[in-house]
């Protein structure tokens, strides 16, 4: 699944992608954070838990555990805390 990265909160080590699902998807980078705003990702990011995910924009891979899936925008903010 493609999806491209629309919060970040680097403090918490906390992201949140657009997916190509229509919604939103908020996991926790493990290690540095290699991800900006508008970086297109793939991976299985519509499952829940330990994840590997492609920086497309960035040509790395990151490993990341999800913390929810198919979030609204509301949702995640709150998770994010922005």
């Amino acid at each position: 699944m493609q999806g491209k990265v629309a919060l970040i909160n680097e403090n918490r080590g906390m992201v949140a992608a657009y997916t190509e699902a229509g919604d939103f998807s908020v996991f926790h980078v493990e290690g540095e954070m290699s991800l900006n705003l508008h970086d297109v990702i793939t991976g299985e990011l519509d499952t829940t838990g330990s994840a590997e995910i492609v920086n497309e924009t960035g040509g790395c891979t990151i490993q990341v555990d999800i913390k929810d899936a198919h979030d609204s925008l509301l949702a995640a903010r709150r998770h994010l805390g922005v």
